[in-house]
């Protein structure tokens, strides 16, 4: 049924990538107790589901497996009347602005938050024989959560190996709700002179590792940096919020730890909320839009103990229920953002007296 030495052999690969040796040892169990069928077009969920895993951590697991040859990755487009796949591609590449469904008759837009998903199916070298082919015609069952291509592109080690599987240099992809969060370090140029040049690009690594990995835990995922500031997207705004306070103590950590003042230093963050593309920049997948434009202009006005946000975080439900039971403060000040028509509301959130790692919990 399967080439199990060649399974081995991939799994021992995909560990000296960093795939966990318990998480690989199930994944082969579950590949030899399922017949080949039950290897095409799978949800990745419903084998996080089977495996007892996080989506994160199988997501992971599974970008791992591509790469080493385990799974191939397809990206379904299906209707969102239906739920019928009317094209698929195996690159985001060859995701259209538009499909047509022939079931409802009608046109539908692609959204990577909302009708495009992922699959994966076992490499067909794997099996010893031809494996069956995929089912005909396929839907998406709108009663198991689905992975969005959306999920897939902030997953931390898709944007490692697989940066530059982005859209056409004249294509963009669609998302209708997504979260931006920009980082900026306070003063840098000035820490930088105090510091001097093998101190200062030290402390920038260490601040990384530390950002990554509070977003990474808050469900984000970094899309660039940009000098010493980082670019990340969130699902929900909640979990960017959470992660804005969880990266400012962090860093305040990191520079009393160098005995620096974190009053007059620290991290700014700005975080926006609304539609957003992705984009082929320099032949590595990015986001573009207004939602990014307004998450960057809006980081000036953080400071060391505060977070600047956007009127879509403003007026998000899931935001002021945090705040309120946080206790935070919110105060809406009206401010013209370069390149954004009109004047905003650029919302300041301030956690009432001293840092205390209880607020980033």
């Amino acid at each position: 049924m399967y080439h199990k030495d060649k399974i081995q052999h991939i799994l021992r690969d995909m560990h000296k990538h960093g795939a966990e040796v318990g998480a690989l040892k199930e994944l082969y169990r579950q590949i030899l107790l399922a017949p080949p069928e039950k290897w095409l077009l799978l949800n990745p969920n419903v084998l996080a589901v089977k495996m007892d895993m996080e989506q994160t951590a199988m997501l992971d697991l599974i970008i791992l497996g591509v790469l080493c040859g385990l799974f191939e990755m397809q990206w379904d487009m299906a209707c969102p009347h239906c739920h019928g796949i009317s094209d698929h591609s195996h690159d985001i590449a060859g995701i259209s602005p538009e499909n047509h469904c022939e079931v409802c008759k009608t046109d539908y837009e692609n959204f990577a938050d909302e009708t495009v998903f992922v699959s994966i199916s076992l490499n067909p070298a794997l099996f010893t024989q031809t494996p069956p082919a995929p089912p005909s015609p396929r839907k998406i069952d709108p009663r198991v959560q689905s992975v969005t291509a959306l999920d897939m592109i902030r997953a931390p080690l898709f944007r490692t190996y697989f940066s530059s599987n982005a859209p056409a240099v004249d294509q963009s992809v669609k998302i209708r709700s997504v979260t931006v969060l920009f980082t900026d370090l306070i003063r840098s140029t000035e820490m930088y002179s105090r510091l001097g040049d093998m101190q200062a690009y030290t402390f920038v690594k260490q601040h990384f590792d530390r950002l990554f990995k509070e977003i990474t835990a808050h469900s984000g995922g970094v899309i660039k940096t940009i000098g010493d500031a980082v670019m990340a997207i969130f699902r929900e705004p909640t979990d960017a919020l959470k992660a804005a306070f969880a990266l400012k103590e962090a860093i305040n950590k990191l520079l009393e730890s160098r005995r620096m003042d974190t009053k007059n230093h620290g991290l700014r963050v700005g975080i926006s909320s609304g539609t957003a593309l992705i984009v082929n920049m320099n032949d590595v997948l990015d986001l573009f839009g207004t939602t990014v434009n307004v998450a960057s202009r809006i980081l000036k006005y953080s400071e060391s103990d505060s977070i600047a946000v956007s009127t879509g975080l403003i007026n998000d439900a899931g935001v002021s229920e945090l705040v309120s039971e946080k206790e935070w403060t919110l105060v809406i000040q009206k401010e013209k953002l370069k390149g954004v028509p009109g004047i905003s509301d650029v919302g300041i959130i301030r956690p009432r007296g001293r840092w205390l790692s209880r607020w980033s919990k």
